[in-house]
């Protein structure tokens, strides 16, 4: 029986699934002048994550004339940080040359409006502790003679210790 198409395996193993949602969205990423979609996924990386915070890369734009790169475009909240941004314009185009390893932009113009909503990271609750790791904690730091230190150390135990059993590791 011959597999062709997507039922074929890739031939070097399994692999991440964001790689096939950025393949996936090269199209629509390349319509807004990423030729390259990392600057958009990477932006925190790129430019730290207080200015990622309120600003998002829209497009870049290809040169113009005899230009060389490209013009990027930030979309920032509307505040201070516009001004901001624009006093940072020479290490914003230096760190997005870096990023890519060639000269991809040689300009920023900044925006002010409106950015898309960000997802959050869902946290969740931390486990119950683990009534034995709980005792074998207390008992390690019976000695100790204040016991606001105890129950500190008491409880920095319990969880040194849960963490370690979750993670596979029983020396602790």
């Amino acid at each position: 029986m011959t597999q062709r198409g997507d039922d074929r395996r890739r031939a070097d193993g399994p692999h991440r699934a964001g790689s096939d949602a950025v393949a996936a969205a090269r199209p629509a990423f390349r319509r807004r002048g990423f030729t390259e979609p990392r600057v958009a996924t990477h932006w925190a990386a790129i430019v730290g994550g207080a200015l990622a915070a309120d600003s998002a890369p829209e497009r870049i734009s290809p040169p113009k004339g005899d230009a060389d790169a490209g013009t990027l475009h930030v979309r920032v909240r509307p505040g201070g940080l516009a001004v901001e941004l624009q006093h940072l314009t020479p290490q914003v185009v230096e760190r997005v040359n870096a990023f890519f390893g060639y000269r991809a932009i040689a300009d920023v113009k900044v925006t002010q409006g409106a950015l898309p909503p960000r997802r959050r990271p869902v946290s969740r609750p931390p486990a119950p502790p683990d009534p034995e790791a709980v005792a074998a904690a207390e008992a390690a730091v019976s000695g100790v003679g204040d016991p606001d230190l105890r129950a500190a150390l008491a409880g920095l135990g319990a969880a040194l210790r849960q963490h370690g059993s979750d993670a596979g590791d029983e020396d602790r």
